[in-house]
């Protein structure tokens, strides 16, 4: 769908193709993420600015207006930039120094200024972090990890997103005291998963109506749990969809769990709620990645 510009192609002309939107820029990341109807997309390029696109409707591009683009524009006052994160309405900026900026929706308090003001245009620092060295933004939430291994979230928190034992949502970073030594974070529509140093460890918490924190119930959790059923395989990274999760081990494999109503796991025939990942199944096609529940 490319109703808002989406695409980020300069029109509104929905494709079943790619169109290259980057070329001569030199990006080096990207995230997309949905709003109210449409999405807008971010991009950093090597000179650590940040372009957007897209829909505009809570100021989720920054440019200091609300104003659709089907093209990139730049994200004005921010250098620098190593990582973005998209929610479903706000923005993250990750920069070199350690800081995080964030823009757009802020309701719940998302973008971490200690207030819940509806939206906001442009960019500005999450009060009292530093040290970060990765980021994730949820539907209404938003996580950041340091440098010393520790998780902190902030926003919307109905169903234990923000993974500090409660329901109650924070306009500023609040530390989950469950976890250290955390390498890794990704963050759904209302649930998160974190990689613990020794790679072997993965939690998860929030939200767990379709089986998408992995320990085998349906229910929601406040504080991390252990996904269950990974084993003793290492894992090398992590991601999040809106309500499935999946890890990618070092000996290649992929383990995912979580809705699976379209098929979203890969392990067909596609069905309900998994909640437990497994190794990969041995019917999986040479030379493709085994998925399983």
């Amino acid at each position: 769908m490319n109703n808002a510009g989406e695409l980020g192609d300069g029109t509104t002309t929905d494709r079943s193709r790619f169109a290259d939107i980057g070329a001569g820029n030199n990006v080096v990341q990207v995230a997309a993420g949905w709003g109210p109807g449409s999405g807008h997309g971010l991009e950093v390029r090597s000179d650590g600015t940040v372009w957007a696109w897209g829909d505009n409707a809570f100021g989720d591009l920054g440019d200091g207006t609300m104003t659709t683009r089907l093209a990139p524009v730049q994200v004005p006052g921010l250098a620098g930039v190593t990582q973005v994160a998209v929610g479903c309405n706000h923005s993250l900026a990750l920069r070199s120094d350690g800081t995080v900026w964030a823009w757009g929706g802020n309701g719940a308090g998302q973008l971490g200024r200690g207030t819940t003001s509806d939206h906001e245009v442009t960019s500005a620092p999450v009060a009292g972090l530093a040290g970060v060295t990765k980021i994730a933004a949820g539907c209404g939430f938003s996580l950041a990890l340091r440098s010393d291994g520790t998780v902190w979230a902030w926003g919307y928190d109905n169903v234990g997103q923000l993974g500090n034992g409660g329901t109650a949502s924070s306009a500023v970073p609040v530390k989950i005291t469950a976890l250290s030594q955390v390498t890794g974070i990704a963050a759904g529509w209302d649930s998160a998963v974190a990689i613990l140093i020794n790679g072997a460890s993965v939690w998860a918490w929030g939200g767990n109506s379709r089986g998408q924190l992995g320990d085998g119930t349906l229910a929601d959790r406040t504080t991390p749990v252990r996904v269950t059923q990974i084993g003793t395989v290492h894992i090398a990274g992590v991601t999040v969809g809106p309500w499935t999760a999946a890890v990618l081990s070092t000996d290649g494999s992929v383990w995912a769990w979580g809705d699976d109503t379209r098929g979203q796991l890969g392990n067909a025939p596609a069905d309900g709620p998994v909640t437990r990942p497994a190794a990969g199944s041995p019917r999986s096609p040479p030379g493709l990645p085994a998925w399983s529940r």
